[in-house]
């Protein structure tokens, strides 16, 4: 039998090749983004994320990097999607002597390891931007995680944060599964020969449901990003926002334990593996 670490690290080395395919093409974009800003501006330059308005290299390389950040996280998200899935229908992974819950669980557990290998790489390479001028890193800490005369403590916010992206990444994870799953499982007991506008409005449906919830749990996290960002945070607006956004978590969890409870029964009851092409 193989063991659930063993499966696990042989997934996340397939995941893996993806961080550095996308990680080359940010450090690509930042480098083409600071040679454009460093043309067209010839006098101070304000960084958001360092507040500071001197034109420097570490500046622009930061900002840029920060703001390829986004974009990169949610383009590597999208691969670990699809590669999620790939791995979950593969007749040769799924071949693996081990049962199909624990499959299931090394999947998703090797994109969460995958996210957090791509982010820490992410957070190093902008430390050794800013090294070693210490009031920079500080300043630039401090203005991505939030800090007004209210804020928590650092350690506070950066495990908040941390949860929640977290979260954010498993229940992504989940709910293309679950939409995976239950299209197929569908398609499967539908006495038709073209299936695929079934399953295309199938998930149609479930993509308009869960984009509905997800606009509603995203208007509580921009209420606490708006408060704890803001230079004039109230004491009682950012406590209101605090438990709002716990609030955001705990359904994270409920939405993934049970669209994850729904994913095992359909994983080990009828969704079959196929011949890889």
């Amino acid at each position: 039998m193989t063991s659930f670490y063993q499966l696990s690290k042989n997934m996340f080395k397939e995941k893996r090749k993806y961080v550095y395919l996308v990680l080359i093409v940010q450090v690509i974009a930042v480098m083409i983004f600071a040679i454009l800003e460093f043309t067209n501006y010839k006098s101070a330059y304000f960084s958001p994320y360092l507040n500071t308005s001197v034109l420097s290299i570490r500046s622009v390389l930061f900002d840029n990097a920060v703001t390829t950040t986004f974009f990169a996280d949610i383009i590597f998200c999208g691969l670990m999607c699809w590669q999620n899935e790939r791995e979950n229908l593969s007749q040769t992974w799924r071949e693996a002597p081990i049962s199909d819950t624990k499959f299931y669980f090394a999947n998703v557990f090797s994109s969460i390891v995958g996210c957090i290998y791509i982010f820490l790489i992410q957070i190093v390479f902008g430390f050794l931007i800013l090294f070693p001028s210490m009031n920079l890193m500080s300043t630039a800490i401090n203005n991505l995680l939030g800090v007004t005369q209210y804020s928590p403590p650092f350690i506070d916010r950066l495990l908040t944060m941390v949860l929640f992206l977290f979260l954010i990444a498993t229940t992504i994870f989940v709910f293309v599964s679950f939409t995976n799953f239950v299209a197929r499982t569908i398609v499967d007991f539908l006495p038709v020969k073209n299936t695929f506008w079934v399953r295309l409005l199938t998930m149609a449906i479930l993509v308009i449901i869960a984009s509905y919830i997800f606009i509603q749990i995203s208007t509580r996290f921009q209420n606490y990003v708006d408060n704890h960002f803001a230079a004039k945070s109230v004491s009682m607006i950012a406590l209101s926002a605090d438990m709002s956004l716990n609030a955001t978590m705990l359904e994270f969890i409920l939405i993934i334990l049970v669209l994850g409870g729904i994913n095992l029964v359909l994983f080990n009851k009828f969704i079959e593996a196929k011949i890889d092409k």
